[in-house]
């Protein structure tokens, strides 16, 4: 019997996995690519319980809107998918954040860490290797945020990456759009929790083809959608229990421990349970161009009805949980202040000096908010709005309007305040 050398068998082994690596990397099908790549955490890319996601990672459209929930995945997809892009074409990607904080929290804890842990990734990072700018072969990845205008205006781009929409600034966002001019891509991807109705995310959803996750019952074929009233509980079932008696001769009585609601997403047609894995992405306007997808983490699959609901009843504001949990747009209070109400409160008022009754008010980020106020007839009235990067300009407004009392933020430069 021949015997084959160890040290053949694996070199074997070895010119196998390494042509897989070649043919993964000189390959256009992102699935073959996605194969050999593992997660910050670790974890391969998978598609049982990440169903919902293997249309958005294989969807080229310029111009792809995400309304999401928290933790569902789509901010790894949309990085995957970017440096896919830039692995092939020679382009210029700008990735904005809400601020410079949220930019290096990213890039040294989920883009330097998937990077490093995947060998096709990281063979790619030539050049420059900073918290702001990434060279990927022949492309190139900035990292900026969004409250700062300096930063708008100085890079060209092919490929805008949105991360948050409604958390940045949105001046500053319409003055990136002007970035695309000059390309031939003008790709927009835009991906966030929403906050407020018909704003932000929300707003952009609304003007898309409106993807939603549609599940079909195994048990009757029902097609459905995935919404809170679809999380139905359990029907109690106590055991039946052998009561003792007592010495003269009666059953004593039994109280059994109360047993807690188990929930579990129902049919709306049968009743019976739903696998939330059996389903498709349909379009409720198939003649819009621009890709929206609205996932929610009631289609992820990894969690339970009754996490949802535990979720639901411990929130302490009922609009955190409808944003994250739920990925709506809902505010806290009976409205919000809109441009048609600011509107309605402008005056033709004459621009007052210095006095007793001057109050103001400063917002302690990076970039200081500062509003003066004066209080007359008993009615409080803004006279001063200013935005500044220059913290002396502070004190300068202090004395020039002669403020009786200044409130400021301790955070979070409370070395300032």
């Amino acid at each position: 019997m021949k015997t084959i050398s160890p040290k053949k068998v694996l070199s074997s082994i070895g010119e196998t996995l390494l042509s897989n690596l070649e043919e993964c990397e000189r390959s256009n099908d992102i699935f073959l690519w996605l194969k050999n790549i593992v997660t910050e955490k670790k974890e391969l890319i998978e598609f049982s319980s990440h169903c919902f996601l293997k249309q958005p990672y294989n969807d080229w459209c310029p111009i792809q809107v995400y309304k999401k929930g928290a933790q569902v995945g789509v901010t790894t997809m949309a990085l995957l998918k970017a440096f896919f892009f830039a692995q092939r074409n020679k382009i210029d990607i700008i990735s904005i954040f809400p601020s410079a904080t949220d930019v290096r929290k990213f890039c040294q804890g989920r883009f330097d860490v998937i990077v490093n842990r995947n060998p096709l990734l990281n063979k790619y990072l030539v050049g420059l290797n900073s918290t702001e700018l990434k060279e990927i072969a022949e492309s190139r990845i900035y990292f900026q945020g969004s409250w700062t205008e300096r930063s708008a205006l100085s890079v060209p781009a092919d490929l805008l990456y949105i991360d948050e929409v409604d958390r940045c600034r949105p001046d500053v966002l319409e003055m990136y759009e002007d970035r695309l001019f000059a390309s031939r891509f003008k790709w927009k991807w835009l991906l966030s929790t929403p906050t407020f109705p018909k704003y932000g995310i929300d707003a952009l959803f609304e003007k898309t083809c409106q993807f939603i996750w549609m599940v079909r019952c195994v048990h009757c074929g029902t097609w459905q959608e995935i919404r809170l009233d679809s999380i139905k509980s359990k029907p109690r079932r106590h055991p039946r229990l052998k009561r003792p008696r007592n010495p003269d001769g009666t059953l004593k009585r039994i109280y059994p421990e109360p047993r807690k609601k188990e929930f579990f997403f129902a049919c709306r047609k049968c009743f019976q349970e739903l696998d939330r894995t059996n389903g498709q992405w349909v379009a409720k306007f198939e003649s819009e161009p621009v890709h929206g997808y609205y996932i929610s983490q009631l289609i992820a699959p990894w969690v339970a009805a009754n996490e949802i609901m535990d979720k639901m009843a411990k929130a302490k504001f009922r609009h955190t949980f409808w944003n994250l949990t739920l990925g709506l747009a809902r505010s806290q209070g009976s409205g919000i202040l809109t441009k048609e109400i600011m509107l309605r409160c402008v005056r033709d008022y004459e621009m007052l000096g210095g006095g007793e009754n001057y109050y103001m008010g400063v917002d302690n980020s990076d970039l200081k908010h500062i509003v003066v106020s004066r209080t007359e007839n008993g009615l409080r009235k803004i006279i001063y709005l200013e935005r500044s990067e220059d913290p002396a300009r502070v004190g300068q407004v202090v004395r020039q309007f002669g403020v009786r009392q200044c409130f400021i933020d301790a955070l979070p430069n409370k070395d300032f305040a």
